[in-house]
């Protein structure tokens, strides 16, 4: 196999995506900001302030869907982590105690007829802190898989496959087919994979979605690549990696912890950094 590359962007997204080529991804894994106005938490994060108007943020997904389905190859896949929020009846975010809980599925009517949901799977985690309790702690956020192809995409079920809890002879001798919930920690402050990003994808998510949902030399892109984590999965399994950051000190974290794993795998990829 030749060489492969990984490619950051820095640059808003959309204006980059509209000058892409049609069916040209293979894969999408990405995590669009979650608009909670989430704060900075170090010095790297200054401009991190997700909290546009609601309205706005959604007329933003659903032109950057419009071009992922545009751009994504017939048997491609996308796939987009979105989490919950507490609304108020102006549709504005608010905390737990004063708004209604609001699950993200109003992607979906964004997608009907050019993306269809395979999977919504529930990706559940461990979190230190749990100071209310007027309900129940929330532990998990949302992965939707989405395909181009209802019939026709690519799924490597035997590259993730997990041991058979039981003895049943009847079960398949390569591993059992994983559920749509995933216990997979968050990355935590002292964890080894910590990166600048205050909402770091766990690379053994990746990991799983990369192996089941591409092969070696496809093309995987981020639009929101943030720490770099799906770019660094994507090409340490020999893989070609695309992404977008609009925020430059995230920039130089991805290029410094993308240039690392080149180094110390020894990969033959090119590492290119481009403005949108």
């Amino acid at each position: 196999m030749g060489t492969n590359f990984v490619k950051l962007i820095r640059g808003n997204c959309l204006d980059g995506l509209k000058r892409m080529s049609d069916a040209s991804i293979d894969l999408v894994v990405t995590s669009p900001p979650y608009n909670i106005n989430l704060k900075s938490r170090n010095n790297y994060t200054t401009n991190y302030f997700d909290n546009i108007p609601e309205s706005t943020y959604r007329e933003n997904i659903k032109a950057v869907l419009a071009e992922l389905s545009r751009i994504t190859k017939d048997r491609g896949s996308v796939w987009i982590n979105m989490k919950s929020r507490w609304m108020n009846s102006s549709q504005e975010t608010v905390s737990a105690t004063q708004g209604s809980l609001e699950p993200p599925t109003w992607i979906l009517e964004y997608t009907r007829g050019s993306l269809h949901l395979k999977n919504l799977v529930i990706w559940n985690y461990d979190i230190n802190s749990d100071t209310q309790n007027n309900k129940f702690h929330p532990r998990y956020e949302f992965l939707f898989f989405f395909v181009k192809d209802p019939k026709e995409y690519n799924f490597n079920i035997d590259r993730i496959r997990i041991p058979n809890k039981t003895g049943d002879k009847r079960n398949n001798p390569l591993g059992a087919n994983p559920s749509d919930v995933w216990y997979i920690p968050l990355v935590k402050g002292n964890s080894k994979e910590r990166s600048l990003h205050p909402a770091q994808f766990p690379e053994t998510m990746v990991e799983r979605i990369i192996a089941s949902c591409s092969n070696e030399g496809d093309v995987v892109l981020d639009p929101f690549f943030g720490s770099g984590t799906t770019l660094k999965v994507a090409i340490a399994n020999k893989r070609n990696a695309i992404g977008f950051e609009i925020e430059p000190n995230y920039v130089q974290n991805a290029r410094e912890r993308l240039a690392a794993v080149i180094k110390s795998n020894d990969l033959t990829c090119n590492l290119i950094i481009e403005e949108s």
